[in-house]
C-alpha cells in the first residue's frame, strides 16, 4: 500500500503473473513502476539461483469496482482479496455493501483466518492451526500483522546497514588500490625521468667530447699549417740566398773574364807595339799605336759598355727573377693562406664536393712542387707523416679503447639498472601480493566477524521471532540464506576482479619494462653505430687529406725542381752564347 491509499498485490508463480488492484483505479505510471520493481527483485533472485531458470513475469489487472468515497479503500482491498480467493468476480461491489461489511464484527477475523489458512495450504506449509480457534483469531491476526511490520522494518534497517557497510569497505579498498596504483605510476614516471635525464647527460658529455676532439684536431691542423708556412718561408729565403749567391758568382766570373780579356789585349798590344817598332818606322808605329790605342780604347769602352750592359742585364734579370721569386713566394704564401683558410672552412663545411675537389687538386699540385724542390723536406714529410700516422693510429686506438670501455661501462650500467628495476618490480609485486592477501584475509575476517555478530544479534535479540520464523516463515529463512550467498558471490566476484586487475597491472608493468629496456638497447646500439660511423668517416677524411697533401707537395716540388732546372739551363746557355759571341768578336779583332 501507499501512504494514502491501500492497494492489493497478488503473485501467482504458476501462471507467471502478478495482479495489482487499486480501489481508486490504476494509472499507467503505477503499472510500470509495479512491474519494473518486481522484475528487478526477481532478477536478483535469479542471479542467486540460476538453476531455477528465468521467468517472464506479466502484469494482470482484472476489472473491478471503484470506491465512491475517500475512506473505504481498506474495505475494498479486503473484499477484493476475499473474492479473488473464492474465485468470484471483482465487479458489482457497491458502496452500501462496503458500509454493511464495515459494520460486521467478525468480518476481519474471518477474512484473515481463511486467507491465512488458504495461503498456508497452497504453499504446503505444515502449521495451519490458526483457523481452529476463532476466539483468539483476532488477537493472533493482529499480533501477526504487528510482528510482520516490525520484522520488515528490522530487516530493512539491518539490510541497509549491511549494504552501507559493504559499500564503505568496497570504497575504502578501491581508494587504497587507486592510491597504490597512482604511487606506482608516479614511481615509474620518476624512474623514467631520471633515466631520461641520465641519457641526456651522457649524450651531452659525448657531444662535448666529440667537440673537444674536433677542436684539438683543428688546432693540430692549424699547427701543421703554421709549421708548413714557416718551412715554405725558410725554403723561399734559402732559395733567394742561393739566387743571390749564383748572381754574385756570375758577376765575379764576368769580372774575371773581362780582366783576363783586358790583360790579353794589353799583352797583344804590347807585343804588337814591339813588333811595329822593330818592323816599321816610328811614324807608322805612332799612327798605328794611336790607331791601336783608339781601337783598344774603343774596344775597351765597348767591352766596358757590354760588360756594364751585361752586368745591368744580369742585375735586372736577377732583380726580376728575385721579384718573380718574391711574387711567386708571396702569391704562394697567400695561396697557402687562402687554401689553409679554405681548408679550415672546408673542414667545418663538409657539403661542398666541388670545392673539396678543387682543394685536393691544388694541394696535390703544391705537394708535388714542395716534394720536388727539397728531397730533404720530402724525408721530413715522410717522417712527419709516419709520426702523424702513428699519432692517428695511437689516437684511434685510444679512442676505440675509450669507446669499448664506455660501451662496456654503459652495458654494465644497463644490466645493473635492468636487474635493479626487475628486483624492484619483483619486490613491489611481492609486497602488493602480500598486501592483497592481507587485505583479503582482513576482509574475510571482517565478513566472518560481521556475519557472526549479525547472527549473534539475531540469536540474542529475537528468539521469539526466530521461533516464529521457524514455524511460519521459511521464506524469510530462505531469503537470509540467499542474501548470505549473494554476499559471498559479491565478495568472490570482488576478489576475482581485484586479482584480474592485479594481473593486468603486473602484465602492463612487465610490458612497459620490456619495451623500455628494448628502447634503451635500440638507442644504445644506434648511438654506438653512429659513433663508429663518425669515427670511421673521420679517419677516412684524415687519411684522404694526408694523402692529397703529400701528393700536392710532391707535385709542387717536382714542378719547382723542373722550373729551377729549366732556368739554370737557359741561363747557362745564355752565358755560353754570350761568351762565344765575345770570343768570336775578339778573334775577329
Amino acid at each position: 500500500m501507499t501512504q494514502s491509499v491501500h492497494e492489493v498485490f497478488i503473485v501467482e508463480p504458476q501462471l507467471q503473473r502478478i495482479i495489482f488492484l487499486n480501489p481508486l483505479g490504476e494509472t499507467n505510471l503505477q503499472e510500470r513502476m509495479v512491474l519494473s520493481n518486481w522484475r528487478k527483485y526477481t532478477r536478483q533472485l535469479e542471479m542467486l539461483h540460476p538453476e531455477y531458470g528465468q521467468i517472464n513475469w506479466t502484469l494482470h489487472i482484472p476489472d473491478h469496482s471503484k470506491q465512491q468515497d475517500g475512506s473505504s479503500c481498506g474495505i475494498y482491498c479486503l473484499m477484493f482479496a476475499e473474492k479473488h480467493l473464492q474465485g468470484s468476480s471483482l465487479e458489482g461491489i457497491t458502496q452500501a455493501e462496503a458500509n454493511w461489511e464495515r459494520k460486521k464484527s467478525t468480518w476481519k477475523d474471518v477474512v484473515l483466518v481463511v486467507g491465512l489458512q488458504q495461503i498456508l495450504r497452497k504453499n504446503h506449509w505444515s502449521n495451519a492451526r490458526y483457523a481452529t480457534n476463532f476466539s483468539t483469531r483476532k488477537a493472533i491476526a493482529l499480533e501477526i500483522n504487528m510482528q510482520t511490520c516490525q520484522m520488515q522494518r528490522s530487516l530493512f534497517t539491518v539490510s541497509n546497514n549491511h549494504r552501507q557497510q559493504i559499500q564503505t569497505v568496497s570504497n575504502n579498498q578501491r581508494q587504497h588500490i587507486q592510491t597504490v596504483s597512482y604511487n606506482h605510476r608516479q614511481h615509474i614516471q620518476t624512474v623514467s625521468n631520471n633515466h631520461r635525464q641520465y641519457m641526456q647527460t651522457v649524450s651531452y658529455n659525448h657531444r662535448q667530447y666529440i667537440q673537444t676532439l674536433s677542436n684539438n684536431h683543428r688546432q693540430h691542423i692549424q699547427t701543421v699549417s703554421n709549421n708548413h708556412r714557416q718551412h715554405i718561408q725558410t725554403v723561399s729565403y734559402n732559395h733567394r740566398q742561393h739566387i743571390q749567391s749564383v748572381s754574385n758568382n756570375h758577376r765575379q766570373y764576368i769580372q774575371t773574364v773581362c780582366n783576363n780579356h783586358r790583360q790579353h789585349i794589353q799583352t797583344v798590344s804590347n807585343n804588337h807595339t814591339q813588333y811595329i817598332q822593330e818592323q816599321y818606322i816610328q811614324t807608322v808605329s805612332n799612327n798605328h799605336r794611336q790607331q791601336i790605342q783608339r781601337e783598344s780604347n774603343n774596344h775597351r769602352q765597348q767591352i766596358q759598355r757590354e760588360s756594364n750592359n751585361h752586368r745591368q742585364q744580369i742585375q735586372r734579370e736577377s732583380n726580376n727573377h728575385r721579384q718573380q721569386i718574391q711574387r711567386e713566394s708571396n702569391n704562394h704564401r697567400q695561396q697557402i693562406q687562402r687554401e689553409s683558410n679554405n681548408h679550415r672552412q672546408q673542414y667545418l663545411i663538409t657539403t661542398n664536393n666541388t670545392y673539396r675537389q678543387y682543394l685536393i687538386t691544388t694541394h696535390s699540385t703544391y705537394r708535388q712542387y714542395l716534394i720536388t724542390i727539397n728531397s730533404t723536406y720530402r724525408l721530413y714529410l715522410i717522417t712527419t707523416d709516419n709520426t702523424y700516422r702513428q699519432y692517428l693510429i695511437t689516437r684511434d686506438n685510444t679512442y676505440r679503447q675509450y669507446l669499448i670501455t664506455t660501451d662496456n661501462t654503459y652495458r654494465q650500467y644497463l644490466i645493473t639498472t635492468a636487474s635493479t628495476y626487475r628486483q624492484y618490480l619483483i619486490t613491489t609485486d611481492s609486497t602488493y601480493r602480500h598486501y592483497q592477501i592481507t587485505t583479503d584475509s582482513t576482509y574475510r575476517q571482517y565478513l566472518i566477524t560481521t556475519d557472526n555478530t549479525y547472527r549473534q544479534y539475531l540469536i540474542t535479540t529475537d528468539n521469539t521471532y526466530r521461533q516464529y520464523l521457524i514455524t511460519t516463515d521459511n521464506t524469510y529463512r530462505q531469503y537470509l540464506i540467499t542474501h548470505s550467498q549473494y554476499i559471498q558471490t559479491v565478495s568472490y566476484n570482488h576478489r576475482q576482479y581485484i586479482q584480474t586487475l592485479s594481473n593486468n597491472h603486473r602484465q602492463y608493468i612487465q610490458a612497459v619494462s620490456n619495451n623500455h629496456i628494448q628502447q634503451i638497447q635500440t638507442v644504445s646500439n644506434n648511438h654506438r653505430q653512429h659513433i663508429q660511423t663518425v669515427s670511421y668517416n673521420h679517419r677516412q677524411h684524415i687519411q684522404t687529406v694526408s694523402y692529397n697533401h703529400r701528393q700536392h707537395i710532391q707535385s709542387v716540388s717536382n714542378n719547382h725542381r723542373q722550373y729551377i732546372k729549366t732556368v739554370s739551363n737557359n741561363h747557362t746557355q745564355y752565358i755560353q752564347t754570350v761568351s762565344n759571341n765575345h770570343r768570336q768578336h775578339i778573334d775577329s779583332i
